[in-house]
């Protein structure tokens, strides 16, 4: 894997959301502006479960949250790491502890950010268990990173199926990507009309569908194969943990 050419790593790795957010400290684009707004919404629940740990009420946390977020669209902010690079969640994590820090400093914070909301609808999203865990507030920031990640590998599925007209197909898959088919394939099959044998291929090509478009989430918020691999092997941890 090291010695992979570089153009086949970039063709790997096209200009993600990643990418994007490093060029917005000095392009200002409209596509690099719709990279940070939909990072901003994407990953609202880690920033929050990470406030949340450190011992905030539910609604200081999801101020703070926002405080932080209308700050990070700043250009400003990304201008650090336009050459750096790096993983998108340790850069995130660390703005996030700096701007605690920054914020407990004050003796009152101002609010920023206008009518900007990142707030999930209807607060979908906020775990409010968060405070009964014993997870330290990085533990929490990362397993609501990977459910977001799992989140979003599960839309571009769904989405991939049913632009193809196999809507019914994923409907009928969805409770078989974790765990044995089981009993269940027969079951499924004449719902579907296909045989056992083939309902088992169908079912080891949705998983297969659904570890690749989690795997290009992943890739979206590191720079190279090397960096996935790497976070690739975190979020193991971070599931085996969880």
């Amino acid at each position: 894997m090291r010695d992979e050419p570089e153009s086949r790593i970039q063709a790997r790795f096209p200009e993600t959301r990643w990418s994007l957010v490093r060029a917005a400290g000095s392009t200002g684009s409209s596509r690099a502006d719709r990279a940070l707004d939909e990072i901003c919404r994407s990953y609202w629940a880690p920033l929050y479960a990470f406030v949340r740990r450190n011992g905030r009420s539910r609604e200081a946390a999801e101020d703070l949250t926002q405080d932080f977020l209308a700050a990070l669209l700043a250009k400003d902010s990304f201008l650090s790491i336009r050459e750096g690079g790096g993983r998108l969640r340790s850069y995130l994590l660390a703005a996030l502890k700096n701007f605690l820090i920054d914020q407990a400093r004050k003796e009152s914070a101002a609010k920023r950010g206008g009518t900007i909301s990142f707030l999930p609808v209807n607060g979908e999203g906020i775990d409010d268990t968060l405070t009964d865990s014993e997870e330290t507030p990085a533990e929490a920031f990362e397993r609501q990173w990977v459910w977001q990640l799992m989140d979003e590998a599960m839309v571009r599925l769904e989405d991939d199926y049913r632009r193809n007209g196999k809507g019914e197909l994923f409907e009928a898959f969805v409770p078989f990507l974790q765990g044995d088919a089981g009993s269940k394939l027969r079951e499924v099959g004449a719902a579907l009309g296909l045989r056992e044998s083939a309902v088992k291929v169908a079912i080891f090509r949705f998983r297969e569908r659904y570890r690749s478009h989690f795997e290009q989430a992943v890739a979206e918020t590191v720079d190279g194969q090397d960096e996935l691999e790497d976070e690739l092997r975190f979020v193991r941890a971070v599931l085996e943990r969880a």
